[in-house]
């Protein structure tokens, strides 16, 4: 017996690429039902990676949508788009929208989502920008257009891709990263070293091992003052300081939250509510290790949908192996399975990029591919076999 009913009504919050997906999943497992998909921007769902790196640089056309919009016949759902969720009863099985209707369902798949992180006191200032929607990309564009430069606080990959995409405009750039190299927190030594030269190479000035002190202008942000005691001058400011869960929504409603504000998912995307699901950014599934954690990457949002629709249908899916990328000018950083700063054992240089394998002890954990994109599916059978360090040396070098 399978967790859904064929007349059941099922309700997917956040028309992003997770909830698209979840929905797209239903429907190719057969479920006939009625499905509504619940979205906050007015824009049918659209991909994210583009907006710092097409929308950011102005090659754009417009939102590259995951569905092309005269599509949505085919999935035969409503859509709900310009409405945001306000609240939760999962004993009535019933979600609040902000127009005071009260939408009922019996499975709730919830693809909520996150919102970029400020820095105290920045909310608000004229110049400061986050980038998460369409929009922002397209005020952001305009912004560093105008001004000629831009400040990355951040020196993740989407700090790093902003960074890149503005340079490649002919903008001044500064990056701030209060760690000691750029991606740090993921990477070992020796691809963070590769990161930074490439970035030092194309002109941008990194403010490494320090953090911003405070916001400076009145109205307008006009610069930045940093720990170490430097001062940029900065009339635009992108914060990509990472994101918070968008589950503030759901206090009180039963669905269990992490400390960090996810989900509590298990394995499946299961939440402690009966009948509700989560997937995406704001889900924290539990891992072969028993912890709950997040993972931020567009590869996981759709596998996580897959999983979640496989489960109510009875067709399970198999879970796909984490994987990540961001483009930084020509070069592509790709990352299959864990990896950690801490697991790096050792780097290979592969043609005209480098090649990290991550392990504990003798087991391959996970692969760092830095311009060496013929090596990723080697490295997925690799790890999917579960191989040891030796073996995958042997199959990359010979």
């Amino acid at each position: 017996m399978t967790a859904l009913e064929q007349t059941d009504r099922v309700v997917v919050v956040g028309a992003g690429l997770a909830g698209l997906n979840a929905v797209e999943a239903l429907r190719r497992s057969g479920f006939p039902g009625p499905v509504t998909l619940l979205g906050q921007e007015q824009l049918h769902p659209y991909d994210r990676p583009p907006l710092s790196k097409q929308v950011l640089q102005g090659s754009a056309a417009g939102p590259a949508y995951l569905r092309p919009p005269a599509d949505y016949d085919e999935l035969d759902l409503e859509l709900l788009l310009g409405r945001r969720a306000t609240g939760l009863d999962t004993g009535r099985r019933v979600v609040h929208l902000d127009d005071g209707t009260a939408l009922p369902y019996d499975v709730l798949v919830l693809a909520v989502g996150a919102a970029p992180r400020w820095l105290p006191g920045a909310e608000g200032r004229q110049g400061v920008h986050v980038l998460r929607t369409y929009d922002d990309g397209v005020r952001l564009h305009d912004a560093v257009r105008a001004a000629g430069s831009l400040a990355v606080v951040g020196g993740g990959p989407l700090g790093l891709e902003a960074a890149a995409s503005a340079r490649m405009t002919g903008a001044r750039v500064d990056l701030v990263e209060q760690l000691a190299g750029p991606m740090a927190a993921v990477l070992g030594p020796r691809l963070v070293a590769a990161v930074t030269a490439l970035h030092v190479a194309a002109g941008i000035s990194l403010h490494l091992a320090t953090g911003v002190a405070g916001v400076l202008g009145t109205d307008r942000v006009s610069g930045l003052a940093l720990t170490d005691g430097t001062t940029l001058e900065a009339p635009v400011v992108l914060l990509a300081l990472g994101v918070v869960p968008s589950t503030s929504w759901l206090d009180g409603s039963g669905v269990e939250l992490l400390p960090d504000g996810a989900v509590r998912c298990d394995a499946s995307g299961r939440t402690s509510a009966p009948g509700v699901w989560a997937v995406g950014d704001a889900a924290g599934w539990q891992d072969q290790t028993g912890r709950h954690r997040r993972i931020e990457h567009w590869t996981s949002a759709v596998d996580q949908a897959a999983t979640v629709a496989g489960e109510l249908t009875g067709t399970p899916t198999p879970r796909g192996l984490p994987y990540s990328w961001s483009d930084q000018y020509a070069s592509t950083l790709q990352v299959v399975g864990e990896v950690g700063p801490h697991t790096e054992v050792e780097v290979h240089p592969i043609g005209d990029g480098l090649l990290a394998l991550h392990a504990d002890r003798d087991r391959l954990l996970g692969v760092v591919a830095l311009d060496a994109r013929r090596q990723v599916g080697r490295a997925r059978k690799l790890l999917r076999a579960g191989a040891g360090v030796d073996e995958a040396r042997e199959a990359f070098l010979r």
